[in-house]
C-alpha cells in the first residue's frame, strides 16, 4: 500500500496545514496563558512606577516646605539677634542704666518688647514682664 508521489505530497500538505492551523489557533488562543502573565506582569511594573512617581513628589514636596521652613526660622534668628543686640548695647550705654527705672526707660523696654512680640507673637505673654536689674 505505497502511495504515489502525488498522495505523498498531498499527505505531507495536509500535515503542514494542519501543524500551521494548530500553530495560529494556539497563539491566538494562547492556551498557555502567556498574554494574561505578560499583562498582569506590565500591570504591576505600572503601579509600581506609580507608586514610586508618587513617593518622588510626596518628598520633594515635603523638602520644598522644610527649606521653607528652615528659611524662616533663619530669618527669625537673625530678627531676633539684630533686636536683642541693639537693646543690649543701649541698656549698657544707657545714661540711666544704674538707675531707678525711669520713664524713658520703661518706654524703650516697652518699645523693645513690643517689637520681639511683632517678631513672633504667639511667644509673647499677655501680661507685662517685670524688667531686668539695670544693664542687662
Amino acid at each position: 500500500m505505497f502511495l504515489s508521489r502525488r498522495g505523498i505530497a498531498y499527505v505531507v500538505a495536509v500535515v503542514i496545514l494542519i501543524i500551521a492551523l494548530i500553530a495560529v489557533i494556539g497563539f491566538v488562543q494562547d492556551p498557555f496563558g502567556f498574554k494574561a502573565r505578560k499583562i498582569e506582569r506590565l500591570q504591576r511594573e505600572a503601579a509600581t512606577a506609580q507608586s514610586e512617581a508618587d513617593a518622588r513628589t510626596l518628598e520633594s514636596e515635603g523638602q520644598a516646605e522644610q527649606i521653607t521652613r528652615i528659611e524662616s526660622a533663619g530669618r527669625l534668628t537673625i530678627d531676633l539677634n539684630a533686636i536683642t543686640a541693639e537693646a543690649v548695647s543701649n541698656a549698657r550705654n544707657a545714661t540711666d542704666a544704674n538707675e531707678p527705672l525711669e520713664a524713658g526707660r520703661a518706654g524703650r523696654l516697652r518699645d523693645l518688647d513690643r517689637r520681639l512680640c511683632d517678631t513672633r507673637p504667639g511667644v509673647c505673654q499677655p501680661t507685662p514682664i517685670d524688667p531686668a536689674p539695670a544693664g542687662d
